[in-house]
């Protein structure tokens, strides 16, 4: 969460010339959201289309005991492994690269560009932390999901839970 508030805040300091009537607390804030909202992916796999993963089963159940420390460790441990995040694929930096160019070509540019900006960078971090995590592309950047892994790192350090 801090690197992808960093990445917005970033993008937002990058590109202010763009938006010389923009307040920069404005700015900040679109280029947060624009870098932390791929993310609500991962609450919709975990509650809606992915609800039935063994990953998804394992955070609620760390929801419903009121870990908190422990959900938050799980998710952290585990996240990485989890290949059935929808939107995490290669096309949806591709397009919101595109929507970027579009916005920013406007006249004014418009605060979507700065939106779309942190979005890509939201995804090319994580494709980029993939690599080095995995040593090769997470599967699901190729629309290659896996709903069905379910060996997990427990937060309370013993394999599996």
């Amino acid at each position: 969460m801090q690197v992808h508030t960093s990445l917005g805040v970033i993008c937002a300091l990058s590109i202010k010339e763009l938006f010389p009537n923009y307040n920069i607390w404005v700015l900040i804030f679109t280029g947060i959201a624009g870098n932390i909202i791929p993310d609500i992916d991962h609450l919709f796999n975990i509650f809606i289309y992915g609800r039935k993963t063994e990953y998804s089963k394992l955070v609620k159940k760390y929801l419903r005991s009121k870990e908190l420390r422990n959900t938050f460790n799980f998710i952290k441990l585990n996240h990485k492994n989890n290949q059935s995040i929808l939107s995490h694929n290669i096309l949806t930096p591709i397009i919101s690269y595109f929507l970027f160019n579009y916005f920013q070509s406007l006249y004014p540019p418009s605060l979507f560009a700065l939106f779309f900006l942190s979005f890509t960078c939201h995804f090319l971090y994580d494709f980029i932390e993939d690599i080095l995590f995995f040593k090769k592309p997470n599967p699901n950047w190729f629309f290659k999901y896996n709903f069905k892994i379910g060996e997990y790192r427990s937060p309370l350090n013993k394999k599996g839970d």
